[in-house]
């Protein structure tokens, strides 16, 4: 009987420590989609036939993501193994000069993708104005969403170039 009671402890310790969200990163999802959402109500997403039409009208406005400037940044790893990481002023400005360019994006999803990287966007209040999830295959969930985002999926190019971003060190 004790062998059992350690094989279920160890499973749970692995299974907490090789999970792709940490309870921390739950919270903070929450927390943030929460206030994206009071201060963003709308999403704004496209399909194919609309593109064109919903990318000039966002060049046109202005409109970028997030869409208050963000002052600062974290990103969250997916495991307890590593602390979230403060993204450095140029690590913020590449990360968004990417996630911003619609021909960082193809059209197509992987289906239900494993976040391994979670970054949220904060303004001068500490408010969480923005939330990307990335995959290393490709997907991203941002939040509040852009047209020019397509459905989320990283062409390979941008891709490579946002993780050579992220994982930079100064």
């Amino acid at each position: 009987m004790k062998n059992y009671i350690i094989i279920i402890f160890v499973n749970f310790v692995a299974s907490q420590l090789l999970s792709s969200c940490n309870n921390y990163d739950e919270i903070n999802c929450s927390i943030c989609e929460k206030e994206i959402k009071q201060r963003f109500p709308t999403e704004v997403t496209s399909d194919p036939e609309n593109y064109l039409l919903d990318c000039k009208t966002e060049y046109k406005t202005k409109v970028e993501f997030p869409r208050d400037k963000p002052v600062y940044a974290k990103m969250y790893f997916d495991s307890f193994l590593k602390s979230p990481k403060a993204l450095s002023e140029k690590q913020l400005s590449q990360t968004l000069k990417t996630l911003n360019d619609s021909s960082s994006y193809i059209w197509g999803e992987i289906g239900t993708p494993h976040f391994d990287r979670h970054i949220f966007f904060y303004d001068k209040t500490g408010w969480c104005i923005g939330m990307t999830k990335l995959s290393f295959e490709g997907q991203t969930y941002s939040t509040p969403s852009l047209a020019r985002m397509k459905w989320g999926m990283l062409n390979r190019n941008s891709l490579s170039d946002l993780l050579k971003i992220l994982e930079e060190t100064e």
